[in-house]
């Protein structure tokens, strides 16, 4: 699935959002907190560390789907923050989609905020400045600490 052909992927859907509204999200579930047309499945990206703008609420198909980032994003994540139940991988893209960072709920109920301060995989330049494309997949087993 990590190689499937672009040519059977669709467009990414993609709109841009408010960092205030993600700041708002962040640690609960659309069911405790619907503001703004919350929808399941969302990932939200931000150029910025710790929410600075732009920023851009994504609809991935939840099949490890490669999908691209827009132009704004490519190379310069600084935040990512996704929806309960789902699992994700940030990653590049070398004739095939190739994973960098997994992230999930809800080890990141809370976001990450500072991939421009991560170090990559490829030891070659910060984890934000190597993203390009990300997969994601519905979680089975991704459950809140009862803490």
């Amino acid at each position: 699935m990590w190689s499937s052909p672009l040519s059977e992927r669709g467009a990414p859907n993609y709109k841009p959002i408010e960092p205030k509204l993600i700041k708002s999200r962040l640690g609960t579930t659309p069911q405790e907190n619907s503001d703004g047309d919350r929808k399941p499945g969302s990932v939200y990206f931000c150029r910025g560390e710790n929410w600075g703008p732009p920023c851009f609420e994504y609809q991935p198909e939840l099949e490890y789907t490669c999908t691209e980032l827009n132009g704004k994003l490519q190379n310069h994540v600084g935040s990512v923050f996704s929806e309960p139940e789902i699992i994700c991988r940030l990653a590049t893209f070398e004739n095939r989609c190739v994973p960098l960072n997994i992230f999930g709920w809800p080890e990141i109920e809370k976001g990450s905020v500072h991939l421009l301060h991560q170090k990559s995989p490829t030891g070659s330049d910060s984890l934000g400045h190597s993203v390009t494309h990300f997969t994601c997949a519905k979680c089975t087993n991704c459950v809140r600490d009862p803490k």
